[in-house]
């Protein structure tokens, strides 16, 4: 049997509190707002993985942990991804450069057992969709300096998605420390 997986960053209560507050004061926008007990920050999307897999990938992640320290990020302003018709609505992640070196060792270590998506890394947590046909370009110079707060990454996570009615549910497998 296998599994949708990705290693990600949980997300604080007090920056989702902070992500609900944006929410209901823009609930007008059109946009397809995520279920706030879902957000939180991938790191690598591992994709479907065999349950024989899974003790391998819980060590490489553990001996990957042991190396990097704990660091901060500070998540601002909101932008979007354009992709065909699917525009994502996302609140940029400010100093992320600890992030993406967690993120290329991870990579590179899975990159030869895995088949690893071949996209580039924009940190970023998904705040939704913008509905079809619908135009907020003019939403984000609005945004672009909104504060949803500074937090200090201690763990990452391993996930697993499950998708159910067209929604995402996501599952912690396990908990990885850093350094």
């Amino acid at each position: 049997m296998k599994k949708r997986l990705f290693i990600g960053v949980e997300i604080p209560n007090f920056i989702k509190k902070e992500i609900k507050t944006f929410v209901d004061e823009n609930i007008e926008m059109p946009i397809f707002w995520k279920n706030i007990e879902n957000m939180h920050l991938t790191v690598l999307f591992l994709g479907n993985i065999s349950n024989l897999q899974l003790p391998q990938i819980i060590n490489s992640i553990e001996d990957i942990c042991l190396k990097h320290p704990d660091f901060y990020i500070k998540l601002i302003g909101i932008d979007q991804f354009v992709k065909l018709k699917k525009r994502t609505v996302f609140i940029n992640v400010k100093f992320p450069k600890k992030l993406i070196l967690l993120h290329n060792s991870l990579k590179q270590l899975f990159e030869n057992k895995i088949d690893l998506r071949k996209n580039n890394f924009r940190p970023h947590v998904s705040l939704g969709r913008v509905k079809k046909g619908e135009n907020i370009n003019s939403v984000f110079s609005l945004f672009k300096n909104h504060e949803f707060g500074k937090f200090k990454i201690e763990k990452i996570s391993l996930f697993e998605s499950r998708i159910k009615n067209g929604q995402a549910n996501y599952n912690i497998i396990q908990r990885f420390f850093l350094k």
